[in-house]
């Protein structure tokens, strides 16, 4: 799982819900991007960087190892 995945399911956000704030017109996009099969542009980036209110955009392109291990315990 991708930061980014774990940022939207710990904000309560569906796929659709986040495709939404962001102006995407299909919710497979953020599919897409949570299983690594492709990448936001960079002003997407920028969005998703202030909307979930992280220091750079490569986090959200992080595995998130650290928080799932966090979020079982």
């Amino acid at each position: 799982m991708l930061n980014l995945q774990f940022l939207r399911l710990k904000n309560n956000l569906t796929q659709q819900q986040l495709a939404d704030l962001l102006g995407l017109k299909r919710k497979s996009t953020i599919s897409e991007w949570e299983r690594g099969n492709s990448i936001p542009h960079f002003n997407t980036l920028l969005q998703l960087k202030k909307l979930f209110n992280v220091d750079n955009v490569e986090y959200l392109l992080e595995q998130a190892t650290e928080n799932v291990i966090h979020k079982n315990k």
